[in-house]
């Protein structure tokens, strides 16, 4: 009997979980089609549903529960509940009095603030709780600190309404897009994963690239550039094609920490690949006051010098090692029969995006499109269960997002409510002393610090209030700053000691995780350039202004350039170029690549030059030895 009782109270345990994210997923789709509630209460909502779910799921210890009840997660979802009915009952009466909050307006901010602090110590972790901390203390310390830093305080009534009932705080901009944008892709993306559209990119990476030296390694790229157009996130990039691509790998030779590189790097870069990039993509929309269809056509290049880097890497190694592909090619047309219409809907959300669209919309019809095409084909078909599953799969996969944005929330209105922002960027411009690169050099530092702790939506909300103003200053277009930012705050996913793709990567190959973190920023090393490329050079990020063909043939001798200065430091760091490269010719690339990050005759020359030197040399000893140039 007690075990009969005990499934019952996880069967319990599981359905209200699944009501809670099936709930949450259908309320993102109704409020998609028929129009947002007023902002305050569509976030409230919002978030109040995602650290339920997140008490519901996780235990104090950050660990998935065994769908048991515990009582104190069901107190804190009824806390949570009663928070919001308060507010929607008084929600006329609450809105007059911000900046002279009531007493149960102060209570249930102070509860409120407590547990998304503690929902995000659950599923996000201590970093961004102990930053988001210290900038609470900031608030109190701020006439005790000397000098340029300090400021005459901020009360604690003061900071309660600033962060609860206004829209500066926890329901501000960045949970405002997470609310809404967001949202709808993850649900599109929980809709694809039902009808098995991951699995096609992988397939169609396989049948181009199979055969091909270190073709598992290449399959792996590509099957990531593919589901990075429709993901917008690392890890699950990592977790989806990894456990197809990275066991390829291995049986074809690569190193256990190499083969688990190879897919976080490439993962990484879904979060720059347009259409569906990463969440803090959205959030530019409200912070560049820039339609996302510019935002998306200007992270085009980009993307594909990235992921064309990470492709170089890979095939220099196969080369280095000596690497075959595997037998595992598969039969592109007939994928394409089976499963080709389900990239239509994918073509109708980069369209619709182009021409203006905003993200719901776009989203909304290409879940609506995704529906009624997979119904065509028997291979695609899911049935209401799947249905069921994927808004719950949708639901669940927003907590990190939600509670992430919230926490940002917090930050932001912290640096706006004690000015210290614009503090630290006067510090920043202090130590560049008007030296771009130097700012540049600091920005990326600070992006990666922060963004081996934090969630890239964090590390770009905060890093973009502090030194966005500076960039833009310094004459970098408001664009190029904002991309300059969330590039590198990506690029920390990858970077140790704390690299979350790369140890997702390495819980799937079985290798070292610090040893794949290393591996992985080495291999993406090319892609560290291409920042710096487009702030030197902003035509990269395609100005349409004058139309498109015209932004295209502008950026291309950009894009010509910055790639060979990408395979020229990829080469340098594998050590192989069209053999093993010599110390002095690692040395030459290095410097022949630097200077392509600006454009111009003389540093094209410079770069050219350098390279033609270390490829006469090697071309020269090849051809000596008899041997040939596999051109595989």
């Amino acid at each position: 009997m007690p075990e009969e009782k005990g499934n019952v109270r996880e069967s319990a345990a599981g359905y209200l979980i699944a009501a809670v994210a099936i709930g949450i997923s259908l309320f993102q789709i109704y409020t998609s089609i028929f129009g947002t509630l007023l902002g305050y209460k569509q976030r409230m909502i919002h978030l109040t549903a995602e650290p339920v779910l997140a008490y519901l799921i996780y235990d104090w210890r950050g660990k998935t529960r065994k769908k048991k009840f515990s009582v104190p997660a069901i107190l804190v979802s009824v806390i949570l509940l009663a928070s919001i009915t308060y507010v929607f009952a008084n929600y006329s009466t609450i809105a007059r009095r911000i900046g002279n909050p009531g007493t149960m307006d102060l209570i249930i901010g102070v509860i409120y603030i407590i547990l998304v602090l503690e929902g995000t110590r659950r599923t996000v972790g201590w970093p961004l709780v102990i930053i988001t901390g210290l900038f609470i203390i900031y608030c109190f310390a701020g006439p005790y600190i000397p000098g340029m830093l300090g400021h005459r305080g901020v009360s604690a009534t003061r900071l309660i309404d600033h962060m609860f009932m206004s829209s500066e705080g926890i329901f501000g901009s960045p949970l405002g897009t997470s609310a809404t944008s967001i949202a709808i892709f993850v649900i599109f993306g929980a809709f694809l994963e039902v009808t098995h559209g991951g699995d096609m990119f992988i397939d169609i990476a396989v049948a181009m690239t199979g055969k091909k030296a270190g073709g598992p390694a290449k399959a792996a790229v590509i099957s990531s550039a593919l589901m990075g157009t429709i993901s917008g996130s690392s890890i699950a990039n990592v977790v989806s094609t990894g456990t197809f691509t990275i066991p390829l790998m291995k049986k074809s030779g690569y190193s256990k920490e190499f083969a688990g590189a190879v897919e976080a790097t490439a993962s990484t870069g879904g979060q720059i690949m347009p259409p569906v990039m990463g969440a803090a993509a959205f959030l530019m929309i409200d912070y560049t006051r820039k339609p996302y269809s510019d935002i998306m056509l200007a992270a085009i290049f980009p993307a594909v010098i990235y992921f064309l880097s990470v492709y170089v890497s890979v095939h220099l190694e196969a080369k280095k090692c000596g690497l075959k592909g595997v037998d595992e090619r598969k039969d592109i047309k007939k994928l394409m029969i089976e499963k080709g219409h389900l990239l239509a809907p994918l073509f109708v959300i980069i369209g619709l995006l182009a021409t203006g669209a905003t993200p719901m919309k776009a989203a909304v019809w290409g879940i609506i499109l995704l529906v009624v095409l997979a119904m065509v084909r028997k291979t695609t078909r899911f049935n209401p269960v799947e249905i069921l599953n994927a808004l719950k799969s949708a639901g669940v996969g927003l907590i990190s997002v939600a509670i992430a944005c919230a926490a940002a929330g917090i930050v932001s209105g912290i640096i706006s409510l004690t000015g210290v922002g614009l503090k630290l960027a006067s510090y920043i411009e202090i130590i560049a002393n008007g030296n771009l690169f130097i700012a540049l050099l600091l920005t990326m530092t600070a992006c990666v610090i922060l963004g081996m702790g934090l969630p890239t939506v964090a590390t770009y909300v905060v890093l973009i209030t502090i030194v966005g103003p500076v960039l833009t200053n310094m004459g970098v277009p408001v664009l190029a700053a904002h991309l300059f930012v969330f590039y590198f705050g990506v690029v920390a996913d990858i970077t140790p000691p704390v690299a979350l793709a790369a140890y997702a990567a390495a819980g799937i190959s079985g290798g070292n995780s610090f040893k794949t973190g290393l591996t992985a920023t080495g291999i993406a090393a090319g892609g560290f350039l291409v920042p710096y490329v487009f702030v030197a050079a902003p035509q990269m990020l395609l100005n349409v202004e004058h139309g498109v063909l015209a932004g295209i043939l502008a950026a291309m001798p950009i894009f010509a350039t910055a790639f060979v200065g990408v395979i020229m430091l990829n080469a340098a760091v594998i050590g192989y170029l069209l053999r093993t490269c010599r110390l002095w010719e690692r040395v030459v690339l290095v410097l022949g690549a630097l200077p392509l990050i600006y454009p111009g005759t003389v540093t094209d020359m410079i770069g050219f030059i350098c390279l033609a030197a270390v490829g006469v040399v090697q071309l020269t000893a090849i051809k000596r030895k008899g041997n040939k140039i596999d051109e595989n």
